[in-house]
């Protein structure tokens, strides 16, 4: 290159970076607006995406969605009758707290069944509605002994369809919360469990040879038994002065 190309070379370089340099201003708001234009447009690719993976929603899955709807409704049900009707304070704090928690658990049944496509039922099942029928006709201990009863059985129930929903089920929306699910029944079926341990039917208490001291209505059987018993005093001594000679009188 002979030093004339050179210089017409270096000429033109200069006059790029002058007007490089003269520009810069509106270059550095380019570089500025770029970051800005991408994190729109990823978050503008975001918002069009779905909220979730398509899921593959089984029979199994809806299934055991409609259940666990109608199982919280009817126990949110019970609770509010046990709140009323309740005569131990366990049986009353239990019912508040099953209101409390099915409530909670079926807002996110409803959303879970809303993002799968899952129609619910408005209200509980026909057996569950006869059941909160029979329990608010019932009154005293009559009432807690029946109504922890029932309150155990569903508990056990609601075990076992979610731990079959986290084995068998396909969507990961409704195998989620039969997951989260199981742990809330645990909790409610344990203390359940220790509220009729603590009141069971017919208390045997010490000293009573092995008899029950409440009755199904839960009145106390000790005054049965002693009307019982001086009952049969009085038939004995009847029949003792029956068969005893009378002497005459002469």
């Amino acid at each position: 290159m002979t030093p004339l190309m050179g210089a017409r070379a270096g000429g033109t370089v200069a006059a790029v970076f002058g007007r490089f340099m003269r520009n810069r201003g509106g270059v550095m708001s380019i570089l500025r607006v770029v970051p800005v234009a991408g994190a729109v447009l990823a978050f503008s690719a975001a918002g069009m995406a779905p909220a979730a993976a398509q899921q593959d929603v089984s029979a199994r899955d809806k299934k055991w969605l409609v259940q666990a709807h109608q199982g919280n409704l009817a126990e949110v049900t019970v609770g509010t009758i046990a709140r009323k009707k309740g005569t131990s304070k366990a049986v009353r704090s239990l019912g508040a707290m099953l209101v409390n928690d099915h409530s909670r658990l079926d807002r996110a049944v409803q959303d879970a069944a809303r993002r799968l496509g899952v129609s619910l039922p408005p209200e509980p099942s026909t057996a569950q509605k006869a059941l909160a029928a029979r329990l608010n006709a019932m009154h005293g201990k009559a009432f807690d002994r029946a109504w922890l009863n029932a309150l155990i059985k569903d508990h056990r129930n609601d075990l076992a369809a979610a731990r079959e929903e986290v084995r068998l089920g396909t969507a990961a929306d409704a195998q989620h919360l039969a997951t989260v699910s199981s742990p809330v029944f645990r909790k409610h079926l344990n203390m359940l469990l220790r509220a009729r341990k603590a009141d069971p039917p017919g208390h045997v208490a010490a000293g009573s040879g092995g008899l029950a001291t409440a009755a199904p209505d839960g009145r106390p059987l000790a005054l049965g038994y002693g009307l019982l018993s001086a009952g049969l005093l009085v038939t004995a001594g009847g029949a003792l002065l029956w068969r005893r000679p009378v002497p005459w009188r002469g």
